[in-house]
């Protein structure tokens, strides 16, 4: 079995639901649909590069529709063209710089979120990588300041991707795209699967980022906070407007995630925000509608959001030193979905380490239990071939886990090594009886 069912999975729905993703799109009306929609934008193109980027617009779209179809043609051209980036992106805003950045198939390292998969003991859902995503730059959103006064498990709901590699400075990606094969429909299903991954991670985490900056900022992440996806492809684009909720109509309730934790009460769901068919996608329709999001929400709306619940939250901890000590953990926020599972003994998914590396650090343990002298009591031995086994440390760390014992290559029993020494002296001898006939 896969650790993890990614989006072409017969399943995938269901790994959705269990995470109180709703497939269908709601019939509720969201205030900020419209709010949004309406933002003028308020940054033109000159005359001269409306023209040039126009005609490499329409070469392009042109490309992508002769012969058969191409995924990857598709998104080297028109999807990159899609935010932008000469605008929003490089250039900046006017009178100051961009405060945003953008990712092309970056997997989200970060922790996932709460899923009913863990008791009942299926398999989890990929962690999302988008086609493009679209963030903030880390230092603008969130200065140096701020930043080191964050505990690690707070820092990781920040920055989705891999924090550890050197150059990341992305955080809370709002904005992703997953761009499909030239003649499929907008509408397309493993695009929206994906969709719908990514929205409901990002969410979750801007949840608790929320909510740790106190009560005032949760009820500001309900009604203000908001995630879009763009499924696009030569027949057009589809994008949804994605947000969290604490509960819905109640012959669509799915119920806690957790039952014993009605302090995590979301619920996500989804509109069509926008949709461009294939007769009406130019150029200046789609960038019009792309530019009221990237701009018009998240950098004059979201941004400022984000940033004064960092400076809440920072607040907020200078009084709570114990929650600053529990938060180092890094999987603090996984409402303890990191250990085996006691119903099939089956561990959580790890993101970043293939089952082949995790097992031969296993071997490694269970090699050094079995041969070595012993330096510590069995329980600590079993404690961290289990923390491996559930991800609470990687590999590197596992290999830290005697307290500062030199960790040694394993050695076979005396008695093996007694027949090795025989051997390499007997094959010694027969060499130098050879040379000597030879001679």
């Amino acid at each position: 079995m896969p650790l993890r069912k990614s989006a072409g999975h017969k399943e995938f729905s269901d790994g959705l639901g269990y995470r109180n993703v709703f497939w269908d799109p709601s019939t509720t009306i969201d205030p900020c649909a419209d709010d949004i929609l309406k933002t003028q934008n308020s940054f033109p193109e000159t005359d001269e590069v409306k023209e040039s980027y126009g005609q490499l617009w329409t070469m392009d779209r042109a490309k992508c529709e002769k012969g058969p179809t191409n995924e990857a043609l598709f998104q080297r051209t028109m999807m990159m063209s899609l935010i932008a980036r000469h605008r929003w992106i490089y250039n900046g805003i006017a009178t100051k710089p961009s405060v945003l950045d953008f990712s092309v198939e970056e997997l989200w390292s970060c922790p996932p979120m709460p899923t009913r998969a863990y008791r009942m003991g299926e398999t989890f859902l990929t962690q999302p990588k988008p086609d493009l995503a679209v963030s903030f730059h880390r230092r603008d959103l969130i200065p140096e300041r701020l930043w080191w006064n964050l505990p690690r498990a707070t820092r990781r709901l920040a920055c989705f991707e891999n924090q550890r590699v050197t150059g990341r400075t992305r955080v809370f990606h709002f904005f992703t795209i997953e761009a499909k094969k030239g003649m499929c429909s907008a509408d397309d299903t493993d695009a929206k699967g994906q969709s719908l991954n990514n929205a409901s991670q990002a969410l979750h985490n801007m949840f608790e980022f929320f909510r740790d900056a106190g009560s005032n900022h949760e009820n500001i992440f309900f009604a203000k906070v908001r995630f879009f996806s763009v499924v696009a492809s030569n027949e057009g684009i589809t994008i949804r407007i994605h947000r969290a909720i604490r509960e819905c109509a109640e012959e669509l309730d799915p119920g806690l995630i957790m039952m014993d934790r009605p302090d995590y009460p979301l619920r996500f769901e989804h509109r069509v925000f926008c949709k461009i068919e294939k007769a009406s996608f130019d150029r200046g329709t789609v960038l019009e509608k792309l530019e009221k999001i990237l701009i018009g929400y998240g950098v004059d709306q979201l941004f400022s959001l984000l940033q004064n619940a960092a400076e809440a939250m920072v607040e907020k901890f200078r009084n709570d030193p114990e929650g600053v000590i529990a938060r180092a953990n890094e999987d603090f926020y996984r409402y303890g979905q990191t250990e085996l599972n006691p119903r099939t003994r089956k561990s959580t998914p790890v993101w970043s380490r293939a089952s082949s590396v995790q097992n031969r650090m296993l071997d490694r343990l269970q090699i050094r239990g079995a041969m070595d002298p012993p330096t510590r009591a069995a329980s600590e031995t079993n404690e961290s071939a289990n923390m491996l086994r559930s991800g609470t440390v990687t590999p590197t760390q596992a290999m830290q886990v005697t307290h500062g014992q030199p960790q040694t290559a394993p050695q076979p029993p005396n008695g093996q090594r007694e027949k090795r020494r025989k051997r390499s002296n007997d094959t010694a001898s027969a060499r130098t009886t050879r040379q000597r006939t030879e001679y």
